[in-house]
């Protein structure tokens, strides 16, 4: 099954933490057993544990906010596509390590990730986009050999680093 949490669950709770709110109960009354695609990204949510048990998830987007934590993601290793925004405080992907069925991961609005060496085990990704982190080292994207599309707009790597990419992975196509 799919469920969205779209703009009308909002309206029921209050501002700022409707989605959230949300979340909690659709958890408690185990409204979320059994999806394989869950969109919450209408809103915004600080707090990942209700989906920690969510084994056969297999898309999931989300919007975060500050401070959020994405270790309760560790456990949904059935996730071929991954989407989180606005994780701002996130420095690693250390907790993606085990999630080695992804294909798909987008990080929107990274702004302090520095480390990506947990990707390196994710042999079927194809799709990556990692877009707003300044402070990340690029280069270290080149071990990624699987990518097709490799996204980097708002990492402001330098033409030297593109062409070092472009170079060590013939086969992606690499947007900046």
């Amino acid at each position: 099954g799919k469920l969205v949490f779209d703009s009308s669950f909002e309206d029921l709770i209050g501002p700022g933490h409707r989605l959230q709110v949300a979340l909690y109960v659709a958890s408690q009354q185990r409204l979320l057993d059994g999806l394989d695609a869950l969109d919450l990204s209408s809103g915004t949510v600080s707090d990942l544990s209700p989906l920690a048990g969510l084994s056969s998830l297999g898309k999931l987007k989300v919007r975060g906010r500050a401070g959020a934590d994405i270790r309760p993601l560790r456990d949904l290793t059935e996730l071929s596509s991954l989407e989180l925004r606005n994780f701002t405080t996130v420095k690693d992907l250390n907790v993606l390590a085990g999630l080695t069925q992804l294909t798909t991961l987008k990080l929107w609005n990274a702004k302090v990730l520095r480390d990506i060496h947990a990707l390196w085990g994710l042999t079927k990704l194809t799709r990556l986009t990692i877009q707003g982190a300044r402070s990340l080292d690029v280069t270290s994207l080149r071990e990624l050999t699987g990518l097709k599309t490799l996204n980097i707009r708002g990492c402001e790597p330098t033409a030297g680093q593109v062409d070092a990419l472009k170079s060590a992975m013939r086969s992606c196509h690499v947007i900046h």
